[in-house]
C-alpha cells in the first residue's frame, strides 16, 4: 500500500503591488535658515542674514562715509518751495532718478535682498536687519530735514512686497495718527511726525501705488477727527471737487514720498491689465520721523538721523515689535506673532519705554475687542519679560516656533486644541 505523503504547502500570496510613485516626489526637508526653524538666539546672530542675502551687509565696522555720499546735496532744488508743498498738501515726492550710481545700486541690491527673503519665507520687513537700508534711511532724514521743518528719525519702519500675480493690494485709506489734531503741527505748519516711503521698484497703478487725499480738500486735516466720525465720508460729503483730487503717485524704483501723519492714504489694488501690465512685484519701505514733543523714538541710543550702527539684534527686535505693532492689517500668524514677542522681550532694553508698553499692549490685546475705559483689565506684563541669566538663554536656544507652535496654521490650531483638554 503506497504511503501517503503530506499535500504540498500552498505557494505564498504575492507581495502587493508597490504603490505608484508620487510624481510631486518627497517634500524637500526644511531649510535650515527658513523662519520656522529659528529660535530666539538664531534670528539674533548676524550669520543667519548674511547667509540669506549675501550681497547685503550686517554690521559692517562703519559706514558713516558711504551714508553721506549716497544722495545729491542738491536736491531738491528749492526746499523752501518742498516745505510749502507739504504744508498745504500734506505730501510731496523726490525724485530718486538723478542720484548717484551707488545710491541706484543700494536701492536695487536692497530690492533683491526683498525677493530673497520672501523667497526663503521671510516677511519684507527683515530687510532692515541690512546695512544697507540704514544707509539710505539716514542720508534720505538728513536730507529732508531741510523741507519738513527738522524732523528727527523715530523708528517706525515697515516694508512691503505687493505681487498683482496675487491680487494683492496695499493698506486700506488711513491716517497714520487717527485722533491728533492742531497741537501735532509746529508753528511753521509743519507736521510734528510724518512718513518716508522709498519705492525698491517702480510703483504704478498696475501693480500698486500710494494714492493720496491732498490736505487742501480735508477739512479734518489739522482740526482734528471728530469722535466717531467716518474719515472718508467727512471728507467727501457733498464735496464732488474732493474726489477729483485724489492724487494716485506712481513713482519710479528709487524716488521718494513724504507725507504727513495727518494725510488720509491708501496702497492701491494692483491691477495690472493688457494695455499696462506689471512690472512685477511692488517692493517699498518707510520709515517714519517727527518731533519727540509729540512721539518718543522707538530706541533708546539713536540720533537724529537714526541709529548708525546697531547690533543685528536690535535691528531684529525692532523688525519683531513692528510686525506684532501692525498685525492687525497683516492677519500675522498666530505662532509667529508669539515668537516675534519673545525676539522683542529679549531685546527690550534697547527701547524705550514708551515703545516697549505699545509692543505689550499690542502683542497682549490686538485680538480681543477693547473694552470700555473704566472696564479694562489692569494687564501684569511682567511673566512677558525675560531676565538674563543662563537658564532663560539656554531656553531660548531650543523654544522655536516649531517646537511650540508647529510650521502650519494647522498644526497651530492642533496645539492650542491639544493644550485646552
Amino acid at each position: 500500500m503506497a504511503s501517503l505523503s503530506p499535500s504540498p504547502a500552498p505557494p505564498p500570496d504575492p507581495p502587493p503591488p508597490a504603490p505608484p510613485p508620487d510624481p510631486r516626489g518627497a517634500p524637500p526637508p526644511p531649510s535650515p535658515d527658513a523662519l520656522d526653524e529659528q529660535t530666539v538666539e538664531t534670528v539674533s546672530d548676524a550669520a543667519l542674514w548674511r547667509r540669506l542675502v549675501p550681497w547685503l551687509s550686517v554690521e559692517r565696522a562703519s559706514r558713516a562715509t558711504r551714508t553721506l555720499a549716497l544722495l545729491r546735496e542738491d536736491a531738491p532744488p528749492d526746499p523752501r518751495a518742498v516745505q510749502r508743498e507739504f504744508v498745504e498738501e500734506g505730501f510731496f515726492q523726490v525724485s530718486g532718478e538723478a542720484e548717484s550710481a551707488a545710491y541706484a545700486d543700494a536701492v536695487d541690491r536692497l530690492r533683491r535682498g526683498v525677493e530673497a527673503l520672501h523667497a526663503a519665507g521671510w516677511p519684507a520687513n527683515f530687510i532692515f536687519a541690512y546695512d544697507e537700508a540704514w544707509d539710505v534711511i539716514r542720508a534720505h532724514t538728513r536730507r529732508l530735514r531741510r523741507c519738513n521743518g527738522g524732523s528727527r528719525f523715530l523708528g517706525d519702519v515697515y516694508a512691503w512686497r505687493v505681487d498683482p500675480a496675487h491680487a494683492q493690494r496695499g493698506w486700506g485709506p488711513h491716517r497714520d495718527r487717527m485722533g491728533s489734531g492742531p497741537g501735532s503741527f509746529r508753528e511753521d505748519g509743519t507736521a510734528m511726525l510724518s512718513t518716508s516711503w522709498l519705492a525698491l521698484t517702480d510703483a504704478n497703478p498696475s501693480n500698486s501705488c500710494l494714492v493720496f487725499v491732498p490736505a487742501r480738500v480735508d477739512a479734518a486735516f489739522r482740526a482734528g477727527d471728530a469722535p466717531g466720525c467716518d474719515t472718508l465720508a467727512d471728507v467727501f460729503a457733498g464735496r464732488p471737487d474732493a474726489y477729483q483730487a485724489i492724487r494716485a503717485m506712481p513713482v519710479a524704483r528709487g524716488s521718494l514720498l513724504h507725507f504727513s501723519h495727518r494725510t488720509i492714504h491708501w496702497g492701491s489694488a494692483a491691477t495690472p491689465t493688457p494695455s499696462l501690465p506689471s512690472p512685477g512685484p511692488r517692493i517699498a519701505m518707510s520709515w517714519v520721523v517727527g518731533d519727540e514733543r509729540f512721539e518718543r523714538r522707538a530706541l533708546r541710543e539713536c540720533d537724529e538721523l537714526g541709529p548708525l550702527d546697531p547690533p543685528v539684534a536690535w535691528r531684529v527686535a525692532l523688525v519683531a515689535g513692528q510686525l506684532i505693532n501692525y498685525a492687525g492689517q497683516t492677519g500675522l500668524r498666530k505662532g509667529h506673532k508669539s515668537f516675534y514677542f519673545r525676539v522683542f522681550a529679549k531685546h527690550q532694553r534697547a527701547f524705550t519705554d514708551d515703545y516697549v508698553d505699545k509692543v505689550r499692549h499690542l502683542h497682549l490685546l490686538r485680538d480681543a475687542p477693547k473694552p470700555a475705559a473704566a472696564d479694562r483689565p489692569k494687564v501684569d506684563y511682567s511673566k512677558f519679560t525675560y531676565d538674563a541669566d543662563e537658564s532663560r538663554v539656554a531656553r531660548d536656544r531650543v523654544d522655536g516656533i516649531r517646537a511650540l507652535f508647529g510650521s502650519s496654521e494647522e498644526e497651530e490650531d492642533s496645539a492650542a486644541a491639544e493644550s485646552a483638554r
